[in-house]
């Protein structure tokens, strides 16, 4: 795995971007190269070339740096400063909602209708949105069976998680949303919306499979 020459980056970003990247189908490949390439041209070379410690911080300010000197252009800087916020966004910060539902007792019919309407696969189950269910699982279920057999648990996350600790705790539960406790009630929290903060304008529901 990639570690950046700093203690700090090889335990918490270098990995969320390596995460990121490996985990999500957008046709990313070769994680180590792509990104050595990233931060060779800011000026860091990967820790097993140099020892030296580097802060987020200091990362920010060399991709700064590096587009306004020219050596760095608009895309690699914002995976790269996307990727540093990894660990700096909190999941509260980024989070969409109220969560679109469908009943405790819902149909098959029900869920499919909601995916229509919405674009969405999966469906919060619930008021309390507690339930989360695939649109393929009600393909083969006659329109009036229920969809409470097809359901499972929904992934609940804090507001205060980082991002790299939400696409961890999705990837290890293989979740593509999850429901996170915020001050303003219960919110969404996508694998898109994760994606969209590293890299801006390419994150789209569909590449994610929410």
């Amino acid at each position: 795995m990639l570690v950046l020459g700093s203690r700090w980056l090889s335990t918490r970003p270098a990995g969320s971007l390596a995460l990121l990247l490996s985990s999500l189908p957008l046709g990313i490949v070769s994680i180590n190269e792509s990104a050595n390439r990233l931060v060779q041209r800011v000026g860091v070379e990967p820790a097993d070339e140099v020892a030296a410690g580097r802060s987020p911080d200091d990362l920010r300010q060399l991709v700064k740096h590096s587009v306004e000197a020219g050596t760095l252009d608009g895309v690699s800087s914002e995976q790269l400063s996307g990727a540093l916020d990894l660990q700096r966004v909190r999941a509260g910060d980024i989070v969409s909602g109220p969560p679109l539902t469908v009943p405790a007792d819902a149909t098959a019919a029900d869920v499919r209708r909601a995916a229509r309407e919405s674009g969405h696969l999966r469906i919060l189950v619930g008021d309390d949105a507690r339930a989360v269910v695939h649109v393929r699982d009600t393909l083969l279920l006659p329109d009036d069976d229920p969809v409470a057999p097809v359901t499972h648990p929904v992934l609940e996350l804090d507001a205060t998680v980082p991002l790299y600790t939400a696409l961890t705790r999705m990837r290890e539960t293989s979740q593509h949303l999850a429901v996170v406790s915020t001050e303003d009630g219960r919110r969404v929290l996508t694998i898109a919306d994760i994606l969209g903060r590293v890299l801006p304008g390419k994150a789209t529901a569909a590449d994610a499979g929410v």
